[in-house]
């Protein structure tokens, strides 16, 4: 596969979710997982897929540290618990 069928970057978020007694994990698997094309909506999304209301660490921070190490994991401020990871993966068509 030649570096010319990579077009685009893209954001995988998962969010840190608990099923409820109703669910199995493959529904919250799906429930909580998404897909973004920029890492602006995908920091914006890891609030939602993570039940967050507020992160540990800044925008510009998290930017820097998703082109450095390709991904990321995001807490709430007063609640570990509560997070949501982001990895940027490549598009191959």
């Amino acid at each position: 596969m030649s570096s010319e069928q990579v077009k685009k970057y893209r954001y995988i978020i998962i969010g840190n979710s608990e099923p409820a007694p109703d669910q199995n994990w493959e529904q919250v698997l799906v429930a909580s997982t998404g897909v973004s094309r920029t890492f602006a909506k995908a920091y914006d999304l890891a609030k939602f897929f993570g039940k967050m209301n507020s992160y540990n660490q800044g925008y510009r921070v998290s930017l820097e540290q998703i082109k450095r190490r390709g991904a990321i994991t995001l807490y709430q401020k007063d609640n570990p618990n509560l997070s949501a990871t982001i990895i940027k993966t490549r598009l191959y068509i």
